[in-house]
């Protein structure tokens, strides 16, 4: 956990706050979540690529992890990047620790692939802000 805060340190701009987030995601969840994202993405890329049948289970890892952040009561802009931030260090942290073995002559290729994908599913999780619902009308 500790190379997951260093990792997120690294690539966001912003204050301690996401430090301060993520570790009391760890001590309130007690990794579970942590666990949960592992096993998923080790299922994910147990054939060595992520295909059209690796898609659902991304989007509910994406789906978690904005609930958990959720929960915390975090502005909603704020719970999206932090969701997409988590998500994308912990990955990288597990191909640095080599529970997901890249190879290193791909490695930019996938992040880059892994990234739009998880852009593309917080997207999802976006869309029901823009879409507003128009008044039903009654035919009695």
């Amino acid at each position: 956990m500790v190379k997951l805060l260093q990792q997120i340190r690294s690539s966001t701009s912003s204050d301690t706050s996401y430090d301060i987030i993520v570790s009391h995601i760890i001590s309130m969840d007690r990794g579970n979540l942590f666990r949960e994202i592992e096993k998923s993405v080790c299922e994910i890329m147990s054939d060595g690529k992520i295909n059209s049948k690796d898609i659902p289970q991304l989007i509910s890892v994406v789906q978690n992890v904005y609930q958990v952040i959720y929960s915390l009561k975090i502005k909603s802009n704020e719970r999206y990047d932090l969701t997409t931030n988590i998500i994308k260090c912990f990955i990288k942290v597990m191909i640095s620790e080599g529970k997901i073995h890249v190879d290193p002559e791909n490695q930019e290729e996938f992040n880059n692939e892994m990234n739009a994908l998880i852009d593309s599913c917080i997207g999802l999780l976006k869309l029901h802000k823009s879409i507003k619902p128009k008044k039903c009308l009654l035919w009695f």
